[in-house]
C-alpha cells in the first residue's frame, strides 16, 4: 500500500488555506467516490498508452474495477484519455510519467511527510524548460495559473534537477480537462518565482504545524483560531462532520436567508449563491456520518439500511464470449460492427439486441453475471426489509 504524504500536494489547498485541518482530520479516512475511481481508472490508462504508445479506443467495452466502483470504458471516456495523451505526445523533450516529486527539503519537512505524484514531467533540456503537466477527468474547472499542487510538484522536480546538476530558468504548468476544455491554458513561472511560493508554503506549513500541537482529542474548539471554512478546502476534507468552523459558517448562513428571494437585488443574490457550496458540503458531512452509523449498526432515528439492485449484467469470461461471438459472426454472418468496438466484445444489452435483431437463437444466460446488490439508506417507512451489517452471517447460520 502507496503511503500517503501528510503535506501531500492533492490536499494543499486544504492545509494552506485551512491550517487546523490537518490537526482536525487526524483519526480520519477519506472515503472513495464514483467520480475519484473514475479517474483513477482514466488515469492509469492513459499511462498505459503512453508507456506502450496504445490507443485509448482499442479498450472500449473493457470492464475495470476500481476501488469497489465497476466501469465499463465508453467512446466518450476513451476520447477523454485520447485527448490527455495526444497532448503529451505533442512535446520534444524527456517525458517522464507518474513521477513522485519530494518537496519537503523546500517546506522544512521530514522527506516523509511531503510528496505527491505528477501525472507527466517534461524536461527541455536544451531550453532548461520544464513542463509540468496533470490530467483531470472530472467536470468541474481546474485553473492552473498559480495552481498550488502542481507548483509544489515543480518545486520538488526542480530540486531534484539542480541536485544532479541541472539548471531549469522556467516552469510551465499544463492542466489537462478534456471534459472542460479542448484546449488546456498553460502558466509559465520562474524558477525565482516558484521558489517565492516556497517560502510561503513553508509559513503555512508552520502554522499547520503548530495547530497539530496544541490540538487535543475532543477539544476541537481549540482549533478555531485555525479554522477556515471554503470551497476548496473543504470539498475533500474527511472532517467535514466535525468542523466547528463549517457548522459556524452554515449557521450564520442559515440566519440571514431573507424571506423574499424573488426580489432580492443581484448583488445580494450573488452573496446568497456564494454560500450554497458550503451548505451543501454540511449537508453531504451530515448524510455521510448517517450512512456510518448505519452501516456500523447503530440506529439513526427515521432511517435505515435495505438492500438496493442488483449491478448490471457483465461478460463472466471475455475469452469464452470472443469464441462464441466469432462463432455467431460466422454461421449467421452478422455484421461485425454490432458485435465488436473496436476489437471488444460490446456489451451484453447491445449484444443480445443485435442478436434479436437477426433473430439468431443463443441463450447468453451462462456468459453473464451480475454485480450482487449492496446495501443503500432509506426511509424507515420503506416498504423493503431493514438489512443489518451481520444479515450475512446470520443468514449463514439459519441455514445449518
Amino acid at each position: 500500500m502507496t503511503a500517503h504524504a501528510r503535506f501531500s500536494a492533492s490536499a494543499s489547498d486544504r492545509w494552506l488555506n485551512c491550517p487546523g485541518s490537518l490537526a482536525l482530520s487526524q483519526g480520519h479516512s477519506g472515503s472513495s467516490s464514483y467520480a475519484s475511481a473514475e479517474g483513477t481508472m482514466l488515469h492509469s490508462l492513459s499511462e498505459r498508452c503512453l508507456f506502450e504508445n496504445h490507443d485509448a479506443y482499442d479498450y472500449v467495452g473493457q470492464e475495470f474495477t476500481v476501488d469497489g466502483f465497476e466501469f465499463t470504458l465508453d467512446d466518450e471516456q476513451a476520447g477523454a484519455v485520447t485527448q490527455y495523451v495526444e497532448y503529451i505526445r505533442g512535446f520534444s523533450g524527456i517525458k517522464m510519467y507518474e513521477v513522485r516529486s519530494n518537496y519537503a527539503s523546500a517546506l522544512g519537512l521530514d522527506e516523509s511527510e511531503a510528496f505527491g505524484t505528477a501525472d507527466c514531467v517534461i524536461w527541455q533540456e536544451e531550453a532548461q524548460h520544464l513542463h509540468i503537466v496533470d490530467a483531470k477527468f472530472g467536470r468541474k474547472f481546474v485553473n492552473a495559473r498559480e495552481n498550488r499542487q502542481l507548483i509544489l510538484y515543480a518545486i520538488g522536480v526542480v530540486t531534484t534537477l539542480k541536485a544532479v546538476g541541472d539548471d531549469p530558468l522556467e516552469v510551465t504548468l499544463h492542466i489537462v480537462q478534456p471534459r472542460v476544455s479542448a484546449v488546456p491554458v498553460p502558466y509559465t513561472l520562474s524558477v525565482e518565482e516558484l521558489e517565492e511560493y516556497a517560502t510561503d508554503f513553508a509559513r503555512a506549513v508552520d502554522k499547520a504545524q503548530h495547530a497539530i500541537d496544541i490540538y487535543r482529542v475532543g477539544k476541537e474548539i481549540t482549533l478555531l483560531p485555525y479554522l477556515v471554512a471554503g470551497e476548496s478546502q473543504c470539498r475533500w476534507c474527511p472532517a467535514k462532520a466535525n468542523c466547528p468552523a463549517l457548522r459556524k459558517e452554515v449557521d450564520e448562513s442559515m440566519k440571514n436567508i431573507p424571506d423574499v428571494i424573488a426580489f432580492m437585488p443581484s448583488a445580494d443574490l450573488s452573496k446568497e449563491q456564494s454560500k450554497l457550496v458550503l451548505i451543501r458540503m454540511y449537508c453531504d458531512a451530515i448524510e455521510t456520518e448517517t450512512l456510518r452509523r448505519l452501516l456500523a449498526g447503530e440506529p439513526v432515528d427515521g432511517y435505515k439500511m435495505v438492500m438496493g439492485r442488483e449491478g448490471n449484467r457483465k461478460w463472466v469470461d471475455e475469452d469464452k464470449t470472443v469464441e462464441l461471438l466469432a462463432t455467431l459472426q460466422t454461421t449467421y454472418k452478422l455484421p461485425e460492427a454490432e458485435l465488436w468496438n473496436p476489437k471488444k466484445p460490446r456489451t451484453l444489452p447491445q449484444i443480445e439486441k443485435a442478436l434479436k435483431k437477426a433473430k439468431v437463437p443463443v441463450n447468453l444466460e451462462p456468459y453473464q453475471v451480475r454485480s450482487p446488490a449492496k446495501p443503500t439508506m432509506a426511509a424507515a417507512d420503506d416498504p423493503r426489509e431493514p438489512w443489518a451489517p451481520n444479515a450475512a452471517v446470520d443468514e449463514e447460520f439459519d441455514a445449518c
